[in-house]
């Protein structure tokens, strides 16, 4: 039997499981799979997916197992060479927006150059991986808790040293961001004010902003994972408010505060709800 382990992540892995999911197919792993996926959602014929496993059971499973997959989480790797099984492990990257940074690749390399495991770096040849691990025999792990620790401390003191200064260009970057968003509400209304608009011309005149924001001015500015519904839905929602006030209210009322104040609010609530309900997870 196969193990696979994913991790506690908020972050979803469909990479690896999808990698593991073709090799089935192909008829290169002919063993049971059991995977405990975490937040990945991952539909599948030939594998038994679980969200998340109780303890006792996953221990279990990691002592009957033959071979463990999994990510590179110190804990998971640890547990299973103290089972003395045999690991194959695939960091989350950042690139493909599994983790916030790649130290799971140092974590892992730390490991295979104590010969403790093996590193999947390139899930298209997963098939060649599973050939080598069958000869491959661990070196017997020695707990080295100080080690591991001194590890991930330099990792942490380097990429602090590294991103100095990431957290000043971040506030700026969004202090920027939101005076653009603001300086565009207002050069919609003046033209809605110049043009002597009504409020259903202007209405589909910021509804055809929004959209623009949204697809142009967001993905210029910021590079985001990959969108999801909800995300969208909350999003327009909140875009929707001025356009709502002014349907409902009459252009005599309307004022170029008014609009201001809109536009500030709305921001701010784009925020607090990517915040509060990960809608949006924005990486500069």
């Amino acid at each position: 039997m196969i193990l696979v382990s994913l991790g506690t992540q908020d972050r979803s892995f469909k990479r690896f499981l999808g990698a593991i999911e073709k090799q089935i197919v192909l008829g290169n792993i002919k063993e049971k799979v059991v995977v405990q996926a975490g937040a990945t959602e991952f539909t599948s014929e030939h594998m038994e997916i679980f969200d998340l496993i109780p303890s006792n059971e996953f221990e279990k499973l990691l002592k009957e197992c033959d071979l463990l997959l999994c990510h590179g989480g110190v804990g998971t790797i640890i547990d299973g060479l103290k089972h003395h099984k045999k690991i194959i492990a695939a960091a989350r990257l950042s690139e493909y927006h599994e983790h916030q940074n790649d130290h799971q690749k140092q974590i892992i390399h730390e490991f295979v150059n104590q010969g403790l495991i093996l590193e999947l770096d390139d899930f298209d040849r997963l098939d060649q991986k599973l050939l080598e691990v069958q000869d491959f025999v661990p070196r017997e792990y020695e707990s080295n808790t100080p080690y591991f620790i001194s590890i991930l401390d330099n990792y942490i003191q380097n990429a602090l040293k590294d991103h100095k200064g990431e957290y000043i260009r971040k506030f700026l970057y969004y202090g920027f961001y939101g005076i653009f968003a603001i300086l565009l509400e207002i050069l919609v209304f003046l033209v809605f004010q110049k043009a002597s608009l009504n409020s259903f011309q202007f209405l589909f005149v910021q509804a055809f902003y929004v959209a623009i924001y949204r697809i142009i001015v967001h993905t210029i500015f910021f590079k985001t994972v990959p969108y999801d519904f909800k995300g969208e839905l909350v999003f327009y929602s909140l875009q929707a408010i001025p356009i709502l006030f002014t349907f409902f209210v009459s252009f005599p009322f309307l004022s170029l505060y008014c609009v201001l104040i809109l536009a500030i609010a709305r921001f701010f609530l784009v925020y607090l709800f990517n915040v509060l309900f990960k809608v949006r997870d924005i990486e500069l």
